[in-house]
């Protein structure tokens, strides 16, 4: 089978780290094209945080080598005039792995100026889904640049000493160079803290500040498990903390401006392991496909697939229900749910549409274009994409599948306001913002019965759409800063704790004050959803609703199982939507410390008959007339259809199965009145298409 492979991208999985016998990669690097060798390539390995470990140059006929301790690393491969190769490898103790590279040309660029900072002291990093692949810094006349790009949506940030980290988006198309500006402000605070296991500390372990998911810096911790990052924007932010061996842990903390904030991890062992392959609709694997973890809205892990489309993501806190989102250039996103358990390795397996539609647009205030804006593509309450606006203002999105979406913009400072999204096949739509610098504050308490509880997630809904998120600290509190006066509900979620949300009135320049004391009492939902047909379907969206508010949420995985793991005893509707598929909600009541299941069978919406077609026609024999109502139609667009229901005046007249001619003859009729026939598709005994219809005379 033969790959399809992301333009000048490939990727390979993430494997766990082994130490021991140094690994070795070889490979040629050739043109995609004419397939020559290229000499003079530079190849480099990156540790987990961006640390360059190994460099090495092709020779002349393409060759190159690298050896390395056995662990992760991300490999690059650039060379100018070709785009450049970014993939994850994994090095094995005492063995040699092969890739051989091939870079395409017609590379796109990102250029543009810092104002602010000393010329030459601004470190500029760029970032494709959230995995950093390149770094540089500003000239003697505070320019940079990242030339040799593949096409594609990236975010850039701008960190420099005394300065607030600043974040922009971009997109690059080939042959293009885009201009990306920054202007940086001296306002700004600091974060450190420890990462330890509660007996040692650990080492290399990556430590990510997140705004709804978007890194602005990361690093590792050092020899004592410490870390710093400095020069943050005074606002919340979230704390993602991952390493080998160990469950994630994520923390809220607000940075105030002039004031270093400590945030200490302590992380457990046994983490469960998600691994899977991505496809075609050929079933052919498609490398480089951005896999997206989300803990209840909140990103996680971000990784890509391999050449031979199959990913893997260790160190995954368990047990927990995430949702997956798999997404690739030229390829529809598609979202399902993957239940993870300590110890154990979850596979999940997707298959994209090459079907998607562009939305592009711009934000703006009144005072002019907003760059740095995140905005958040929002599908059945499952955060599916990003994007962040440039310094222009304008942000693009380009893995949507037809469908209908809320966009969700997200600036510090201003209130989110989501506008809905129609996204057409093959069609480029525009949605543009203004938004308005008037929020109120919210900010509060967690507890349990032992006292303060860090890493609780909250989020913010409006009219049953999460439209902020944020997390604990581990002092157990929190802070939203980009609600606009409305009315809210906030919902908190933690593992072994039921959700009790409570409602907040936001009002302009105010701070509201919400406490919560949770309780470790919950019952757990779990059950399957399939067709009429009997086949599991995947992703799913799962609705649990509580008082008319949907109070927790997730997609079945690919063998069409969900869990609810953080509901608290009582009644609630369970309501499962899916594209093209009916069903009806089921009422369930939980109790304390109790597993029920609850199993669903959803109709598929069947496409009705195509071009119905009729005419009148006069059969004679003898003096005998016989007046004949002939049908005739093609079939309907769904597959492993019963057959077709002829009605005529509304009663049913006759039955035409799907391995018969698609004809039917009505006989007898009178020249003097007109008939009105229905004909519609069905499955089984209860699911039917609506009506194709003709009237004959």
């Amino acid at each position: 089978m033969k790959l399809k492979l992301l333009i000048g991208i490939l990727f390979l999985c993430l494997g766990t780290a082994i130490f021991g016998t140094v690994g070795t990669i070889e490979g040629i690097v050739r043109d995609s094209v004419t397939l020559s060798p290229i000499s003079g390539a530079t190849v480099k390995l990156y540790r987990p945080g961006g640390i360059l470990a190994h460099t090495a140059t092709t020779n002349g006929v393409g060759y190159y080598t690298i050896t390395g301790n056995p662990q992760n690393y991300i490999l690059t491969v650039e060379k100018n005039g070709y785009q450049i190769f970014t993939s994850s490898v994994k090095l094995l103790s005492n063995q040699t792995i092969t890739v051989d590279v091939f870079l395409n040309g017609s590379p796109g660029a990102i250029f543009g100026t810092v104002s602010g900072p000393p010329a030459g002291t601004t470190t500029l990093q760029l970032f494709l889904n959230n995995v950093l692949i390149l770094t540089t810094n500003t000239n003697g006349s505070n320019q940079y640049s990242f030339p040799n790009l593949a096409p594609g949506n990236y975010t850039v940030t701008a960190s420099s000493p005394n300065y607030a980290t600043q974040i922009l988006g971009a997109t690059v198309s080939s042959n293009a160079t885009t201009t990306l500006n920054f202007t940086m402000v001296s306002t700004f605070g600091n974060l450190t803290g420890n990462v330890s296991n509660d007996t040692n500390p650990i080492v290399g372990a990556v430590v990510q500040v997140k705004v709804n998911g978007t890194v602005i810096q990361q690093t590792v911790t050092d020899s004592i498990g410490n870390y710093t990052v400095n020069d943050l924007l005074p606002r919340t932010y979230n704390v993602v903390v991952t390493a080998e061996n160990y469950n994630q842990q994520i923390q809220g903390v607000e940075i105030v401006i002039g004031v270093t904030e400590t945030l200490n991890f302590i992380l457990s062992s046994n983490p469960g392991t998600l691994t899977g392959f991505v496809y075609d609709t050929q079933l052919d694997p498609i490398a480089g496909a951005f896999i997206q973890v989300y803990l209840a809205n909140v990103l996680v892990f971000s990784t890509f697939t391999s050449i031979d489309g199959s990913y893997t993501i260790s160190g995954i806190a368990a047990p927990a229900t995430y949702t997956v989102v798999a997404s690739a250039l030229n390829y529809g996103s598609f979202s399902q749910g993957a239940i993870i358990q300590s110890n154990q390795t979850t596979t999940l397996n997707f298959t994209l549409v090459a079907d998607t539609g562009i939305l592009t647009g711009n934000v703006q205030d009144s005072s002019g274009n907003l760059g740095g804006v995140l905005l958040q593509a929002i599908l059945n309450n499952v955060v599916v994409a990003t994007a962040v606006t440039d310094s222009s203002g304008n942000y693009t999105f380009l893995t949507l599948a037809p469908n209908t979406y809320v966009i969700n913009p997200i600036l510090a400072n201003y209130g989110s306001v989501p506008q809905g999204a129609i996204i057409q096949s093959n069609q480029t739509t525009t949605l543009n913002f203004t938004l308005v610098a008037d929020t109120g504050v919210l900010s509060g308490n967690v507890q349990g019965s032992l006292g303060n509880l860090g890493g609780v997630l909250l989020q913010a809904i409006l009219n049953n759409v999460v439209v902020a998120t944020t997390v604990t600290d581990s002092s157990g509190n929190y802070t939203f800063l980009t609600l606009a006066p409305n009315t809210y509900v906030i919902n908190p979620i933690l593992a072994y704790y039921g959700s009790v949300p409570q409602g907040a009135i936001i009002q302009s320049n105010q701070t509201t004050t919400l406490n919560f004391t949770l309780v470790a009492d919950r019952g757990i939902l779990s059950g399957n959803v399939q067709d009429d047909l009997g086949n599991q379907l995947s992703g799913v969206f799962m609705a649990a609703i509580r008082n008319n508010v949907s109070v927790a949420t997730t997609l079945t995985d690919s063998r069409g199982n969900y869990t609810f793991l953080t509901l608290a005893p009582d009644t609630y509707v369970i309501n499962p939507t899916l594209t093209n598929y009916i069903g009806g909600p089921k009422g369930v009541t939980l109790m304390s410390g109790q597993t029920v299941i609850l199993n669903f069978v959803l109709n598929e919406i069947l496409g009705p008959p195509q071009n119905l077609m009729g005419e009148g026609l006069l059969n004679r024999f003898l003096l005998k007339g016989d007046r004949i109502h002939a049908l005739s139609w093609d079939p309907s667009i769904t597959n492993d259809v019963s057959g077709y229901m002829i009605y005529r005046n509304s009663g049913l007249i006759g039955i035409i199965y799907s391995n018969q001619a698609l004809i039917f003859e009505d006989h007898n009729r009178s020249c003097n009145l007109t008939d009105f026939y229905q004909v519609c598709t069905f499955r089984g005994s209860s699911n039917k298409s609506t009506f194709s219809t003709i009237s004959l005379r």
